[in-house]
């Protein structure tokens, strides 16, 4: 199977990473007096990443956008049951390693405190505030506003102590953050709930070791160039430097193969509260070198030069989540109501990029579009019955979303407009929607995107929309494109 791209989010990207084989090897006879011992690589079945903008500046607490990421984290735990998981926060080059080692960490930290819904380690977080990683200046009127307490000053916290049996005090003390953090926890992560032991060390050790890790500024996907650096140290510059940065600051999750476990006592990765002397320990001879400023701009997915840790590197070396897969291609299945599939039928495609061409759908009626040409293709063709005209959209968003779930009952039928936009107009189109979604699948029609709702959606879309990468090559006759080539900034 190849590297398959699920979907890249506004602030993510989760994805397959490609097949490593049926997992067998070569064994020498030995005799009644020896033991041929096997130890399978440790390598990733999957990736998820979510970006900085995902986090407050300077903070590890988790903004409530993140829905969407959680939401397809949860798709691709579904689609690899059983694979345990690790999660590595990252920070860019800026400032002091001890700085950037803890925030990453922090980071990291708040993401499987939310996946496995542990209070404590966000009271943690709270309670310790880490120079700018300040939650109490802003993380309670956030988590408020998202559950829909929008009233102003203390009324809103009252408002939320009276609806949950607390002491309506208007501060928001220990038993009510308890209860806040955990009904935004739910908000935040919906469906997708995991323990200790869906992890890679299953919870051994007190402080995560093997499960989540910060790893700092070791592991930059970007590294400027010399010109860059000395015009980014300019004071007026920072703020353009922070943004510049910004792809190096995220957490990624990968996914292992079903049954893989380490020990936390030789797991490389220092804890979470350790510094990054540790870290030092699985660096490249070279790491100074990759690490720093050289005369061109580098990016990992090119160079691959620009990761400090080979012990990282070797993990995330193949993954789509930390270097972009290369232009290619997905299928999608046309089933028409009338006709059912469309074999061999013309169908024009036209990108939201603007760039078009003419495909003939193969004999089990799918066609290939490019995937980086915009969020949607609008397709026309001809069958014998009617001249048709759709919107199917490729990039999708959280399941849990409104825009995820719009997204995939436009492309599954239940959306009537030809051409959608891609978030739902309103309210009661959403709903509308989702109605005739669950009356055909047996699901009581409350119009709510509920929990049954969403898991449904999410397997009939991955059933019906096939999302996998075939090779790039020219289109083959009797398949005409309307443009003889794309624009080569549009394959770049």
């Amino acid at each position: 199977m190849a590297a398959d791209i699920h979907v890249a989010t506004d602030g993510g990207v989760a994805a397959t990473h490609p097949d490593r084989g049926d997992g067998s090897w070569p064994v020498a006879p030995a005799t009644k007096a020896e033991l041929n011992t096997l130890r399978p690589n440790l390598f990733p079945v999957a990736c998820w990443r979510m970006d900085d903008i995902r986090f407050d500046f300077d903070s590890s607490f988790i903004r409530p956008e993140a829905a969407e990421e959680f939401g397809e984290l949860g798709g691709l735990v579904r689609a690899h049951p059983k694979a345990p998981m690790a999660l590595f926060g990252h920070a860019d080059p800026t400032g002091a390693e001890e700085y950037n080692k803890t925030l990453s960490g922090r980071r990291a930290t708040a993401v499987y405190g939310l996946l496995i819904r542990n209070t404590e380690l966000w009271e943690s977080l709270y309670q310790n505030a880490f120079y700018g990683d300040n939650w109490a200046t802003k993380s309670v009127a956030t988590m408020l506003e998202t559950l829909g307490y929008t009233q102003q000053g203390s009324q809103a916290t009252k408002d939320f102590q009276k609806a949950n049996g607390l002491e309506q005090t208007g501060s928001a003390g220990p038993q009510t953050r308890k209860k806040l953090f955990q009904q935004y926890m739910d908000a935040l992560g919906g469906m997708l709930k995991l323990t200790p032991a869906d992890f890679l060390a299953r919870g051994a050790d007190a402080h995560g070791k093997g499960d989540y890790q910060g790893c700092g500024e070791a592991n930059a996907i970007l590294r400027f160039s010399k010109a860059q650096d000395l015009e980014f140290q300019k004071p007026e510059n920072k703020a353009a430097r922070n943004a510049s940065n910004a792809p190096n600051r995220r957490v990624v999750a990968f996914l292992f193969r079903p049954g893989s476990k380490v020990d936390p006592g030789k797991w490389p990765c220092p804890s979470v509260q350790a510094g990054p002397a540790a870290c030092h320990k699985r660096f490249w001879s070279d790491s100074a070198k990759r690490m720093g400023v050289q005369a061109e701009q580098r990016k990992y997915e090119d160079s691959r030069d620009t990761f400090g840790c080979r012990f990282y590197d070797r993990i995330a070396g193949a993954s789509p989540c930390e270097a972009p897969l290369a232009r290619g291609k997905l299928r999608w299945l046309l089933d028409d109501s009338f006709s059912g599939f469309l074999c061999g039928i013309k169908v024009k495609a036209t990108y939201e990029s603007g760039a078009a061409e003419q495909l003939i759908s193969d004999g089990s009626g799918y066609i290939e579009l490019w995937r980086d040409l915009g969020d949607y293709a609008d397709l026309e063709f001809e069958t014998e019955w009617r001249k048709q005209s759709l919107r199917v959209f490729v990039v999708l968003g959280g399941v849990a979303t409104a825009k995820g779930a719009w997204r995939r009952l436009v492309n599954l039928g239940f959306v009537p407009i030809p051409q959608p936009d891609g978030v739902p107009p309103n309210d009661d189109a959403l709903k509308s929607a989702v109605a005739e979604f669950q009356g055909a699948h047996g699901i009581p029609p409350t119009c709510d995107l509920d929990a049954a709702t969403q898991a449904a959606l999410g397997d009939a879309h991955e059933a019906t929309v096939a999302r996998k990468d075939v090779p790039v090559k020219p289109l083959s006759d009797p398949i005409a494109p309307l443009v003889p080539t794309l624009p080569k900034d549009e394959v770049s």
